[in-house]
This record gives structure tokens, C-alpha cells and sequence, in this order.
């Protein structure tokens, strides 16, 4: 993965390019009080992402800041957030053109004592995406996390490359870090995702059964080719390497307790 940043560069890519915005939630080393991590974000065809995410986003950020630049973050909506402001999240969050997913960890996964917490959310993190890429035929794909002072050198380690094939042939994927300030909107957007999956992952903690309406909206509201999220249940140290196993939660209002295990 490239260490420099795009900086505030449009971003440039063909129209049949598969788009992979990517943010994160909580602390990648479940220090202090923080104790889930998680990855979100959204996959979109680059056409699409054109035509549709980035005119919707924006009517999104004049309804909600009064300026269709401005940036919008979930964790700065005003508390409570109004009802008309909620309505138009909702309906975003439902619509099919992209593909939405999420990984989450927490502090009570036991892990191998020289694995860092943030190596298994990775590795769910890479086989959901090419999960979700196999349903559009697609000649290329830009992987952009949203750059993090803290994170960036962590992830530049335990990502890797990402190998994806189409038709039985490699595929080019770019690896990109884009900070905060370009104010993109699929990163503003796959930070919604991020954000609602960590609250998803609090309320499974907390010992409480359904869905937040947020995260039904988002991952429950659209037919199941259009989402993945999974929670990090166990790691196993094997001689093959670490076994990651998660739960993936997706009928509407299944406990999470009743969630079984599944290799994606």
C-alpha cells in the first residue's frame, strides 16, 4: 500500500473501475476505554459513484450543514438528530447502487499473543470485499482508506495486497490513502457505515438482542447481496497460520446470540 496521499486530487479512474471507500471506528488497538474496533465502508462502481453516490451525498450535506460542500461526519450530527435529518440518512443508506460492508472486533476475542487486534478485522476486512466485488464484472479496483496519523503504519503492515481475479485473471487493484480534508464523499459515507457497525458491535456487548434501527436501515433495508458484516468471533493459531472465524448477522431480528459461526 502507498505511504503518500492523494491529497486533495479528484479522483480520476476509469468508469468500469470498482471503488472500495474504506474507514475505521474505535482504536485499532482496543487501548483505553475503546473496546471495539471496526472497519466500514462502501463498494461502487466508478460510473455510479459519478453519477449518483456524490449528487445524492451532497443534497445529504445541504440538508443537513445548509452547504452541499460541507463535510458530514456521523459523529458531528447534533444530538438528538432531527426526525427530517434521520428520514434522509435512512434513504440513503438504502439505496442499491453500492454495496455496503463492515467488520468489527472487540476486547473480549481472545487472540494468539502475537497477533494485533486490528490483523483479523483485516483479514475478514479483504474477504468481504472480494465478496462483494464478484457480483459486477469489473476491469480494475481502487482500494481508498481514509488516512489516520495513528493507523496508517499499522495498516501498511497487516493489509497487504489484495489479490482479486476476474474471469480468471488478475485484476488491478490500487492501494490509496486519502486524508479527511479532500471531504470525498464515499469516505464520508463509508464513514457512517463504520460508525453504525461500531454501534452495532456496543450493543451486542451490551447484551442486548435485534438491531439499532441505523444499522437496519443500512445493512437489513437492501437485498443480502448488498451487504456483509461480520463481528471477529475467534482466532486459532494453526500450523497453516491463524484461523479467523466470525458471526455475520442477517435476518432482521435474529439475537445476536443465535448468529452461528461462518467462514466468509
Amino acid at each position: 500500500m502507498p505511504s503518500s496521499e492523494r491529497g486533495e486530487q479528484r479522483l480520476n479512474v476509469d468508469p468500469d473501475c470498482c471503488l472500495v471507500f474504506i474507514d475505521d471506528t474505535g482504536h485499532e488497538g482496543l487501548a483505553g476505554s475503546h473496546a471495539v474496533y471496526g472497519l466500514g465502508g462502501i463498494v461502487v462502481m466508478a460510473r455510479q459513484y459519478e453519477a449518483l453516490l456524490k449528487p445524492k451525498w451532497c443534497e445529504l450535506r445541504m440538508l443537513i450543514t445548509g452547504d452541499a460542500g460541507h463535510p458530514l461526519h456521523a459523529a458531528e450530527l447534533p444530538r438528538p438528530v432531527p426526525r427530517p435529518h434521520l428520514h434522509a440518512i435512512s434513504a440513503f443508506l438504502r439505496q442499491t447502487f453500492y454495496r455496503r460492508f463492515a467488520i468489527t472486533t472487540a476486547r473480549d476475542v481472545a487472540l494468539p499473543a502475537d497477533l494485533h487486534p486490528m490483523q483479523p478485522a483485516l483479514e475478514l476486512l479483504k474477504r468481504n470485499i472480494v465478496k462483494l466485488a464478484s457480483y459486477t464484472p469489473l476491469n480494475s479496483m481502487a482500494l481508498i482508506f481514509e488516512s489516520s496519523t495513528r493507523a496508517n503504519a499499522l495498516l501498511q503492515r497487516y493489509f497487504g495486497e489484495l489479490s482479486i481475479r476476474e474471469n480468471g485473471r488478475p485484476t488491478a487493484v490500487e492501494h490509496c490513502l486519502l486524508p479527511k480534508r479532500a471531504n470525498e464523499p464515499g469516505l464520508e459515507a463509508a464513514d457512517f457505515i463504520a460508525n453504525i457497525a461500531g454501534n452495532m458491535a456496543r450493543w451486542r456487548l451490551s447484551g442486548r438482542s435485534g438491531f439499532p434501527r441505523d444499522f437496519q436501515a443500512a445493512f437489513h433495508g437492501v437485498p443480502d447481496s448488498h451487504y456483509r458484516y461480520m463481528h471477529v468471533s475467534s482466532v486459532a493459531a494453526t500450523d497453516e497460520g491463524d484461523e479467523v472465524a466470525g458471526v455475520e448477522l442477517r435476518e432482521l431480528g435474529e439475537p445476536p446470540s443465535g448468529a452461528g459461526p461462518r467462514n466468509p
